[in-house]
């Protein structure tokens, strides 16, 4: 079996190098890439002039946490916020090379949701740092705008139904979320993605050449049985 292979890929080796270039070239157009830009930045909504690391900052008050989900689902144009089965699940590695997701910090996992706190993280992929930054500074905008809008109409804009005028919530970043960092294949990486699309190039070449070297033989027996009954029946007629 073996030896039938090799001397398929021997006779049809073109097909191998077809498919070598292919996948090499792949490979160049993903090294060449030069990796993406992300950034999580997160956002606090709490009781006024609270800290976010107060323990009652009033972060975990219901009426705030629904409060958040609304202007979430506004980000996200009336859809539901997005989640992931993890929290600390980043979002270039669901393949994302260019996005924004504004989802509310679910904590509950993959069989459940569970909003402990009024968090909007807003993760952003980009393929540059200044298209991150302005998507960055365009949601934080809109975050402030959609908070003020609904202060200016008094809906949701309080801890409770008896709360004073100090429990009005506010919007806070958190402290060093706003950066942007650049994510790229580490040296180790980028060898297993090479060895990875060798043995795929190499398997898909082997399988290709296989079945052309089956076609081939297949007409070969078809023509063969025509030329053979002719002689046949030739040699009947002689006798």
């Amino acid at each position: 079996m073996l030896s039938d292979v090799a001397h398929a890929v021997g006779r049809r080796w073109y097909a191998v190098v077809v498919v070598a270039t292919i996948f090499g070239g792949i490979g160049w157009t993903f090294t060449t890439d030069g990796g993406t830009y992300y950034t999580r930045t997160v956002v606090w909504f709490t009781t006024d002039a609270a800290s976010t690391i107060l323990p009652d900052n009033g972060s975990t008050n219901d009426n705030i946490i629904a409060f958040a989900g609304a202007v979430a689902t506004e980000l996200n144009r009336g859809r539901p916020p997005a989640n992931y089965a993890s929290a600390a699940a980043p979002y270039y590695g669901a393949g994302v090379r260019e996005g924004v997701l504004v989802a509310l910090r679910d904590v509950g996992g993959q069989w459940s949701s569970w909003y402990a706190a009024a968090v909007i993280e807003l993760h952003i992929v980009g393929r540059t740092e200044q298209w991150v930054a302005d998507q960055r500074d365009g949601l934080l905008a809109q975050i402030e705008e959609a908070t003020r809008e609904r202060a200016a109409v008094g809906t949701g804009v309080w801890a409770g139904a008896d709360s004073a005028a100090s429990q009005r919530i506010t919007v806070s970043v958190e402290p060093l979320t706003t950066d942007i960092t650049h994510v790229s294949a580490t040296r180790i990486q980028r060898l297993s993605a090479y060895g990875a699309l060798a043995i795929g190039a190499l398997l898909t070449g082997t399988l290709l050449v296989t079945w052309l070297d089956r076609i081939g033989s297949s007409r070969s027996r078809h023509r063969r049985p025509g030329r053979g009954v002719i002689r046949v029946s030739e040699r009947e007629a002689l006798t």
